[in-house]
């Protein structure tokens, strides 16, 4: 999960790139269309989604600017 754009750095689209060269199965949810396609351009074998996920782009309590910026589903079962 990409929740802003910043996050997606060449670094890590290499590193993403060789997990899939080693037959690791790579899906991105990202927070907007615009992210989803430059992810898809960079990333051509890459699964990408937007996941309507509104929450890690703005907090539902008032005065709270935080943002979650990325998260990692492991093996369908970790969080990190």
């Amino acid at each position: 999960m990409i929740g802003h754009e910043s996050i997606f750095t060449d670094r890590l689209a290499e590193q993403l790139q060789s997990a899939q060269e080693r037959d690791v199965n790579v899906i991105i949810g990202t927070v907007g269309e615009e992210l989803q396609a430059t992810i898809q351009n960079a990333l051509p074998g890459v699964e990408a989604f937007v996941s309507g996920l509104d929450w890690l782009s703005r907090s539902p309590l008032p005065n709270d600017d935080t943002e979650i910026s990325r998260l990692l589903l492991a093996d369908r079962e970790a969080i990190l």
